[in-house]
């Protein structure tokens, strides 16, 4: 109870005070963060957290059905809250691991004689020396300073500045001045905001933040279903910056439109200028 009540008031220290659990909720329950963050998705099997997740719910399971220990009521209580929340969401996966693992291991306990003999002996094991080892080597290559040669890190992503930052674009836009509101790839938003902050963005990566109407828009523009001219002309969009991979809809119609111009690019984005009648 009382880690539970400290808990409780620990969270109250953030720049919001009690709007701390009003936003958990409307993030929860907000149909475009479901929609369109992969975290907040269910879990499939397809993916490596989503099989994660139910190998563990598979293991916990089959423990509950073969291990001779029956776990208390509010045990049970706390493995079907965690499994349920997990279903709904990968993030909470998280919370779905607090909840699985000291039931799981009241269940394995039948197995701890097994063990008996490889325990009696207080001094430390070479199997316990290895998993020091592992655990020191991962601390080592997850470190800032182990990025550029750490196999944990995709070769392309090992610099401090990932190779997808529009570092060049944001130079370009900061030395030729445009005309009308800014259309971007949500990914480059927040950078944009920190390197042009006189370049108010479409969108970023604060998706809980912007309306459902503005998501809908992004979605038609980035798609280009029918009525996307008209979209950019009501929002104003005068210059567009998108990314090139993944391509979008959106980048290809512009290449084949009369009205919008082609003024830079690079192998990462793309950027438009509207030239039409306004």
């Amino acid at each position: 109870v009382l880690a539970t009540a400290g808990s409780f008031v620990a969270a109250l220290a953030n720049p919001w005070g009690w709007g701390i659990y009003p936003y958990v909720l409307n993030v929860g329950g907000n149909p475009v963060v479901r929609r369109f963050i992969d975290e907040w998705q269910p879990p499939v099997l397809t993916s490596w957290a989503g099989g994660l997740f139910f190998a563990s719910l598979f293991v916990l399971v089959g423990a509950l059905i073969f291990s001779s220990v029956r776990l208390k009521a509010v045990d049970l209580l706390r493995v079907a809250v965690g499994a349920l929340l997990g279903l709904m969401a990968i993030r909470n996966g998280l919370w779905w691991s607090m909840a699985a693992g000291p039931p799981l291991a009241s269940l394995l306990t039948p197995l701890r004689a097994r063990f008996a003999r490889a325990a009696a002996d207080d001094q430390p094991k070479r199997a316990h020396w290895v998993v020091v080892a592992i655990v020191v080597a991962l601390l080592v290559l997850a470190s800032p300073w182990s990025r550029s040669i750490s196999p944990l890190i995709p070769t392309g992503e090992r610099s401090v500045v990932a190779s997808s930052t529009p570092i060049a674009a944001a130079a370009y836009l900061r030395h030729h001045p445009m005309t009308g509101n800014m259309f971007n790839s949500q990914s480059y938003g927040s950078y944009f905001e920190w390197v042009l902050p006189n370049r108010p963005t479409f969108i970023d990566s604060r998706i809980e933040l912007f309306s459902t109407r503005l998501w809908n828009d992004y979605v038609a523009l980035m798609t280009t279903k029918p009525g996307w001219e008209q979209i950019m002309k009501r929002r104003d969009v005068g210059y567009a910056v998108l990314a090139r991979k993944p391509q979008s809809y959106l980048d290809i119609a512009m290449r084949d439109s009369n009205q919008w111009s082609p003024v830079y690019s690079d192998r990462s984005t793309d950027i438009f200028e509207f030239d039409g009648p306004r």
